[in-house]
């Protein structure tokens, strides 16, 4: 697929553009959206709209797998139960060279958990490495997910035939997922080929398993130059650690909001996993219980992400420059010390950029290095 986001972007900018908005980085990331969405529709999971957008980590790898957990497994007798509204229950757990957890993304309607593999990393533009997302397990909401969707796949893909598994004692599905080629250098790109081509493609195993009662789990590998076993796909979905419930939290407090939008989704990040720390979807009002099971991102309509990273070497341009920059896009910048604060309405365009600009005046941040004061979000 061919991107003509360039001459747009080069054309719309008579002012300085918003940090982690280069033209190169927005087609990159809009790669990582796209094989986000494809990877998410896959599964079912995925709405059907695409964006140009922002977006953080995506992945590479894998290798055989043996439990180790830090907390309890999931795959205890009785299962667990997915808390209401912005807290979580999963952790930190070890299968073989595979890292699962902490928790990624939490909605209304399910909770993401990312897998590494040992050894895959990605630049972080800050002189380090950290580590990719290998795959992703999503634990729905009980009635959220619909599991005859769960062959669904693109062109980029090759789904093989539907085989019964057993993920720690209970009932699921799995099917061979072939990917028609893996961006090592650029991650989370999609393929430069517009139809699957099956030379040189890699084989890996999805799985989803009911965890409860209509209650469902999907894992997903991301696509990799490596091939992977269903004893490897299960042994991952069945490190699948449960800790005590915690909130999810992020490095401020609300001080403005426009009438009825509210935080439909957040994402709290270890400092050792990412240079982007948090991650939050503002949306004008809740999503519709149709939407719960879709992959909420920057495509999502009627949108605003707000993000927290440290500052890198792209980000120059606003180093030191402490208090709120905004720009021609509805995107603010407020910066804070180390880190900044960006609020980006530029990709759904559901806020004018006064309304953006008041929300980042608004924020109430605290110190972003001390987790301790992190505010749970409500």
């Amino acid at each position: 697929m061919s991107y003509h986001v360039r001459d747009v972007l080069e054309s719309a900018r008579d002012s300085a553009p918003a940090p982690r908005t280069t033209t190169d980085d927005i087609i990159v990331r809009a790669g990582r959206i796209r094989a986000r969405r494809r990877l998410a529709a896959a599964t079912g999971a995925g709405a059907a709209c695409l964006a140009i957008a922002v977006a953080a980590v995506s992945g590479l790898g894998s290798t055989p797998a043996g439990r180790q957990a830090t907390g309890q497994s999931a795959a205890q007798p009785g299962g667990f139960t997915l808390p209401a509204g912005f807290t979580t229950v999963f952790g930190d757990a070890r299968a073989g060279g595979y890292r699962i957890g902490p928790a990624g993304e939490v909605t209304a309607g399910y909770q993401e958990v990312p897998v590494y593999r040992d050894g895959a990393t990605w630049p972080g533009g800050d002189g380090k490495n950290y580590p990719l997302v290998d795959g992703m397990i999503t634990v729905y909401q009980p009635g959220v997910y619909n599991p005859d969707s769960f062959r669904r796949a693109d062109p980029q893909t090759k789904v093989g035939p539907e085989f019964s598994v057993t993920v720690a004692g209970r009932p699921g599905v799995g099917h061979t997922v072939t990917y028609a080629s893996a961006m090592v250098n650029v991650p989370g790109a999609p393929s430069a080929s517009p139809s699957f081509d099956p030379a040189g493609g890699f084989t890996r195993v999805a799985l989803a398993w009911q965890y409860g009662q209509g209650a469902w789990a999907t894992y997903v590998p991301r696509d990799a130059q490596v091939n992977q076993s269903t004893e490897d796909a299960v042994a991952v979905a069945e490190a699948l650690s449960v800790v005590p419930e915690r909130p999810v939290r992020a490095p401020y407090r609300f001080g403005y909001l426009p009438a009825g939008w509210q935080p439909i989704a957040v994402t709290e990040t270890d400092a050792e996993l990412s240079t982007t720390v948090s991650e939050l979807y503002l949306h004008d009002g809740p999503l519709a219980d149709k939407d719960r099971a879709a992959v909420v991102d920057e495509a999502t309509p009627r949108t605003v992400k707000i993000f927290v990273s440290r500052s890198t070497l792209k980000d120059e341009a606003i180093r030191g420059r402490k208090g709120v920059h905004c720009y021609a896009q509805p995107v603010c910048t407020r910066v804070l010390g180390e880190y900044f604060i960006q609020v980006d309405g530029m990709f759904s365009n559901a806020l004018p950029a006064a309304e953006v600009k008041k929300i980042t005046e608004g924020l109430k941040p605290v110190e972003v290095a001390d987790r301790a004061a992190w505010v749970p979000v409500k």
